[in-house]
């Protein structure tokens, strides 16, 4: 008996531990982020993406190429991911993954770079009609 409440003791500390720290969660699905370059002109892109704990660095994607990633979100449901995206003289940035806002929509976000916008698939629709406008620097 006394050894069942050690060990119980010991995984709810853990537990308090990894959330405290905002650890990822291996309880929740991991989520995997693809950035698709869909600008004209057969442009190169340079993508940079960072969170409050990791950047993954800077990554050239071709046109019609892609560039993706996996994470597990955190517990406290505050996972953000935002990347720049530079082109020919143009800079601009969006959240690619706010958990906030997109825990419940996908676990296979899927995003089409675009000139004036970045535009997420919609599993219901089919198509990449999810557009917002890009946060310019």
């Amino acid at each position: 008996m006394k050894a069942s409440l050690v060990l119980s003791l010991a995984l709810a500390l853990a537990f308090a531990a990894a959330t405290y720290c905002d650890a990822s969660s291996p309880f929740l699905p991991p989520v995997h982020v693809v950035m698709t370059n869909n600008l004209a002109g057969g442009v190169d892109v340079t993508i940079h993406c960072k969170s409050k704990n990791d950047d993954l660095g800077e990554h050239l994607v071709h046109s019609s190429q892609s560039w993706d990633f996996t994470f597990r979100p955190s517990y406290w449901n505050s996972t953000d991911f935002y990347c720049s995206f530079q082109w020919q003289g143009a800079l601009h940035w969006f959240d690619v993954y706010v958990e906030k806002r997109d825990f419940y929509t996908c676990t296979e976000c899927k995003w089409s770079l675009r000139e004036k916008q970045i535009c997420r698939f919609n599993d219901k629709s089919g198509s990449y009609d999810d557009c917002y406008d890009y946060n310019s620097s």
